[in-house]
């Protein structure tokens, strides 16, 4: 599961850092994962309280149009 090395890459980026427990993530809205999975997960991992924001995506045609 993608889902998976998705939420151990963020934990693996963070944990290095000094006594965390607090972390905000912005996910597109078209990301392949679930802002409320992401958060779930990664609070039952490691008790950090997350708050994630859901973003706004914008595609870009390769001819301007948005």
């Amino acid at each position: 599961m993608h889902e998976t090395a998705f939420i151990k890459d963020i934990i693996e980026q963070v944990k290095d850092k000094r006594d965390v427990d607090y972390i905000e993530l912005e996910v597109g809205e078209l990301a392949s994962i679930s802002p409320e999975h992401l958060k779930e997960h990664i609070e039952a991992i490691t008790g950090w309280n997350v708050v994630v924001k859901e973003m706004p995506s914008n595609v870009k045609c390769s001819c301007g149009y948005i």
